[in-house]
């Protein structure tokens, strides 16, 4: 699987890097009102090989969602051809385009 080789500090410092701009957002509470376009991302899931009965290699997986007002975005079309990220789905919700991807972030062990 490939992966983003840090915490979700540096998951958060690829998705500002591919946004181009600071409006990525981790779990926002609905108090936060975004700026779009705007990519959004949560804890998905957690990966853990054990050795000697102590977790060995965590891989985290969040699930990202790019927001975009337009239909054919170019940020979306960056995500495409990045083979860190895992499309997953499209819909479109308050006159908003989401596009759904999925990244694993293997974590280090401090």
């Amino acid at each position: 699987m490939p992966t983003i080789n840090g915490d979700r500090k540096k998951v958060n410092s690829v998705l500002v890097d591919l946004l181009g701009s600071g409006n990525v957002y981790y779990d926002p509470p609905a108090s936060i009102k975004m700026k779009y376009p705007a990519i959004r991302y949560t804890l998905e899931d957690v990966d853990t090989t054990a050795a000697s009965n102590a977790a060995h290699v965590v891989h985290v997986k969040y699930m990202c969602t790019l927001i975009d007002r337009e239909a054919d975005s170019a940020i979306f079309k960056k995500l495409l051809y990045n083979s860190m990220f895992v499309f997953d789905r499209h819909y479109v919700a308050d006159n908003l385009h989401h596009y759904v991807f999925h990244v694993w972030a293997l974590e280090p062990n401090n």
